[in-house]
């Protein structure tokens, strides 16, 4: 091993290096910062994978008060559709074709944003 290495007994002596000042055991790189040192918190974690699915675990609510307009604007444009269509003398298709791709887009948003919360 080269010199500038120091030597662990143990797991948590690691681990509390790595809060620190991080020395690669598995390479001969330089030391680092424990922030730089992604692939070093990789094998801490247990791999990639699981440093990847601790992360989604933790993730809070994604509730945003632009949300509550988003809502809004799509039951304005579902009454704009029905007053669309209950026109009796002339109906205009144009318009009623615009407001159903916009209800379907406002709705398909309202879902995946309502998945999020």
């Amino acid at each position: 091993m080269p010199e500038n290495r120091p030597e662990y007994n143990t797991e948590e002596q690691e681990k509390v290096v790595c809060d620190k000042v991080v020395t690669s055991l598995h390479s001969d790189l330089p030391a680092r910062r424990a922030a730089d040192n992604i692939y070093r918190r990789y094998e801490l974690k247990g791999g990639p994978t699981m440093y990847l699915a601790e992360q989604t675990g933790e993730a809070a609510s994604t509730f945003q008060t632009f949300d509550i307009f988003m809502l809004i604007f799509t039951i304005l444009i579902a009454i704009g559709l029905v007053r669309l269509l209950m026109q009796r003398p002339r109906k205009n298709y144009f318009a009623i074709g615009f407001t159903i791709i916009a209800l379907a887009i406002f709705l398909f948003a309202d879902y995946v944003m309502i998945s999020g919360w």
